[in-house]
C-alpha cells in the first residue's frame, strides 16, 4: 500500500531520502493544489510522490465505496450527452470467478 504524504514536511523528507539514496528525481513541481515529483524504480517504472494541500471536490480519495458516486457521475454524463452509459454493477471485484 502506498500512502501519500499528509504534511509538506513528509513530502520534503521523502524527496530528500530518495536523493540521499542516489535516486534521480525530477525537480519539485509546485502545483495549485500542492507539489509533486517523479522518479523511476529499479525496473524503470516511473513513480510519483505527491502532496496535496487541498482536495478536489470530486476526488474519490479515501472513499471506501466509490461506486454510488461513479454511478451518479455516469448518469450525469448520460443525461448531458443524450446517450446511455453502460451500467455500473455492484459486483464484488475481489471474487473474479464468474
Amino acid at each position: 500500500m502506498v500512502q501519500a504524504p499528509r504534511q509538506a514536511e513528509e513530502f520534503d523528507a521523502a524527496y530528500q531520502r530518495l536523493k540521499d539514496h542516489g535516486v534521480t528525481v525530477t525537480e519539485i513541481i509546485e502545483r495549485g493544489y500542492g507539489k509533486t515529483s517523479y522518479f523511476h524504480d529499479p525496473n524503470g517504472i516511473r513513480l510519483q510522490i505527491e502532496w496535496k494541500a487541498k482536495r478536489d471536490a470530486d476526488s474519490l480519495e479515501g472513499d471506501p465505496d466509490p461506486v454510488p458516486y461513479v454511478r451518479a457521475l455516469l448518469q450525469g454524463l448520460s443525461a448531458a450527452h443524450g446517450s446511455p452509459m453502460p451500467p455500473v454493477s455492484n459486483r464484488n471485484w475481489t471474487n473474479r470467478n464468474p
